[in-house]
């Protein structure tokens, strides 16, 4: 996998970090190599065969009756709302990569209080807990892994759902970012929270929240209505946007106040008020 750009850089580094034994998850991507080649790294990655988006499409039917697959979709949502909360509490040593990157951030930050902790010593090192953020969760970048062996889990055949793409990273010991600084904004508009577009918003580890939220609530979507269901959500909700992407809120403007505010997309209100409720009491 070739990385050409400064995002590679940050994005090398995590997975470093997340390759050492005691920063290990089981829904984070793993890196098992890197080389350099006429000034651009590869990373070498586990081969996924495919996405989530493309796991959503790759069969139409809904599966509302299928216990066992509700089971993992449930097991995989805990998984990888722990690796993004790991995250976001990530526990490093003065003096490690994760500090040294965070140094240029900080006077981006000025304005908003400081939430790293101190945990603790090893040494002449100082253990911290910084606050992490992904910065571009999103379907495409939730890899699919399928199990090898029937040992792996109980349900073998639906495969691991693992977080990648850390170009976006932000790693800082302030609680959020204003979002006049462009250069860690969430990327996919998409799954952008509300704050990304209002005049003071602030980019913080809600961003991430927000989007993963967003990801779970169109795997239940998939799960009960199937592919084209999903396809629907998706349309409607480019349509009430106002942007052209399928966001899951809209802006108004207060024109009394002369104030900008957020809300969600009528399609989201409408998929969360009907599938969610109704489907679980039954």
């Amino acid at each position: 996998m070739l990385k050409n750009s400064p995002g590679g850089v940050k994005e090398l580094k995590v997975l470093q970090s997340f390759k050492k034994p005691r920063h290990a998850h089981d829904h984070v991507i793993s890196l098992l190599a890197t080389y350099e080649q006429d000034e651009h790294i590869f990373l070498i990655l586990p081969w996924a065969e495919m996405d989530l988006d493309q796991f959503w499409a790759k069969d139409p039917r809904s599966f509302c009756n299928d216990a066992a697959l509700a089971t993992w979709l449930r097991q995989q949502c805990c998984g990888l709302a722990g690796a993004v909360s790991y995250m976001h509490k990530y526990p490093t040593y003065s003096g490690t990569f994760v500090l040294s990157t965070i140094t240029s951030a900080v006077s981006e930050t000025e304005d908003v209080p400081s939430r790293s902790q101190s945990v603790g010593s090893v040494g002449q090192r100082e253990s911290k807990i910084l606050l992490g953020r992904h910065g571009d969760i999103k379907p495409n970048n939730i890899l699919w892994f399928p199990h090898t062996s029937s040992t792996e889990s109980s349900t073998p055949n639906f495969g691991t759902l693992q977080l990648s793409d850390f170009g976006t990273a932000h790693f800082s010991d302030k609680e959020g970012i204003s979002v006049r600084n462009k250069i860690i904004m969430p990327c996919s508009e998409s799954y952008q929270s509300p704050e990304c577009r209002l005049p003071q918003g602030i980019i913080s580890l809600q961003c991430d929240v927000w989007a993963l939220g967003c990801v779970f609530l169109e795997f239940v979507c998939w799960y009960f209505g199937g592919h084209e269901d999903l396809k629907v959500f998706r349309h409607e909700r480019k349509c009430e946007s106002g942007t052209g992407s399928p966001c899951f809120f809209r802006i108004n403007c207060e024109e009394k106040l002369g104030k900008l505010s957020a809300e969600p997309n009528p399609p989201v209100t409408k998929v969360s008020a009907y599938i969610l409720p109704s489907r679980s009491e039954g």
